[in-house]
């Protein structure tokens, strides 16, 4: 499964691997259960290596996002070669905690197994809101999630060398962020993402207000005065990426698109950012104001306490207003306007975050609607603007599949590259 190059391995699937891995590999690896989640799913850790970790822990956190199927493949492939190969556990016990939102993770089975074209991938997809995304601290005096507890208390047990968390970029390219700069990391990295044929993000949406010591790199910034009123950098900051760092662990995110897009690696600077944004700005609110239309035509036949993809559908319209917002803030100096439409690759990621996001939005929408009754003819229109969207989209970009193999080597060779450099095993 882990060589094909259609395909994503389920819960089940992961789960029936990592027990492969142990009855392959007996005496080098052992699994056990963290906790379980909201709905009673377990949280299940695989350990290959010397698990009392006399030279030092690695955690690899697979599924941190539900709709990121890879970073699940990537762990399993990831235990099953360091199980068969101690010199590339780099003198490491690695963790792998297979899939931190099962639950979540679930309800994208629709399309994991035949992944098909991204309008498939826009009809069928699930990404919760920000507070049922385990990765996410809980805010001050809030419990936190059970998944996010569970993987906090291995942190904490195990106070690891390195955390990995395997991330998926549904179209574009692959970047990596660290909470530490690792100076050896860039030149791999950019290898193997060139053998590969995968475009390196300049300055990806999630990280493109990051210090970039190298292209495809961003180091993230921890918590403090620099972070504040910065919504990514606060968010991120609130993570469970920074909260192991007062161990010394360094975080790495591995980002991996599903399907790419070589414009998004072009370094040409823009001639008028202003006008750029400008146009990112008015595209953004467009469709969300349509998307937010599609809502209220839907409200009748919507429940009036939210389920999963109905409260997912309503934040990606707040949260697409939001960033409209922050992007027009950005047109009140020049250095604001240099930052958001720095180059020919840097405006077209953003201009696929404003489109891609009212996709997820319309995909969550129509999926509320379904087998509603009455809500046939509101659920039609859903998906007739998502396929007008899509059209539009595909014609533009011309996404590429990218096989799950090579989204596999990728994020492993970071992970192994990255390990490489902080034990000094290079």
């Amino acid at each position: 499964m882990l060589t094909s190059s259609h395909g994503y391995p389920t819960v089940d699937d992961l789960l029936d691997g990592a027990r492969e891995v142990v009855v392959g590999h007996p005496g080098v690896s052992t699994l056990r259960t963290l906790g379980r989640t909201r709905g009673g799913e377990p949280l299940t850790l695989l350990t290959v290596g010397d698990a009392d970790g006399s030279a030092g822990h690695a955690v690899v956190v697979g599924g941190p996002h539900a709709n990121e199927p890879v970073g699940g493949a990537t762990a399993l492939h990831l235990a099953a070669l360091l199980a068969g190969d101690p010199a590339l556990r780099h003198g490491l016990a690695w963790h792998f905690l297979l899939c931190l939102d099962p639950e979540g993770s679930r309800l994208n089975e629709g399309w994991l197994t035949d992944p098909g074209d991204p309008a498939d991938y826009f009809r069928g997809m699930y990404r919760p809101v920000t507070e049922r995304q385990p990765e996410w601290l809980p805010q001050a005096g809030a419990e936190p999630l059970p998944e996010t507890a569970a993987l906090v208390g291995v942190l904490d047990e195990l106070r690891p060398v390195a955390q990995f968390s395997l991330h998926a970029n549904d179209v574009g390219g692959t970047w990596v962020q660290t909470t530490a700069d690792l100076p050896g990391l860039s030149a791999r990295f950019a290898k193997v993402a060139a053998e590969l044929d995968v475009p390196l993000e300049t300055a990806p949406f999630d990280a493109f207000h990051m210090p970039s010591p190298a292209p495809g790199i961003f180091v993230m910034p921890g918590p403090g005065p620099e972070s504040e009123g910065r919504p990514l950098n606060d968010l991120s900051a609130r993570s469970t990426w920074f909260h192991p760092v007062r161990y010394g662990t360094v975080t790495v995110l591995v980002e991996a698109p599903q399907w790419t897009v070589p414009e998004i690696a072009d370094d040409t600077p823009l001639d008028d950012p202003q006008a750029a944004v400008d146009w990112l700005v008015a595209g953004m609110r467009a469709r969300t104001t349509r998307l937010a239309e599609l809502f209220e035509r839907a409200r009748p036949w919507l429940d009036p306490v939210p389920g999963r993809l109905q409260a997912s559908a309503r934040w990606v319209i707040d949260g697409c207003f939001s960033i409209a917002d922050e992007w027009h803030a950005g047109l009140g100096s020049r250095a604001g306007r240099a930052r958001l439409a720095r180059s020919a690759g840097s405006t077209a990621a953003l201009r696929m975050i404003a489109q891609r996001l009212p996709l997820r939005g319309a995909g969550m929408l129509a999926r509320s609607l379904a087998g509603r009754r009455g809500a046939e003819g509101a659920r039609r229109a859903v998906l007739a603007q998502l396929d007008a969207w899509y059209t539009e989209f595909e014609a533009e970009h011309k996404p590429r599949w990218l096989p799950v193999r090579d989204q596999v080597e990728l994020q492993s060779q970071a992970v192994l590259s990255a390990a490489a450099e902080l034990t000094g095993d290079r």
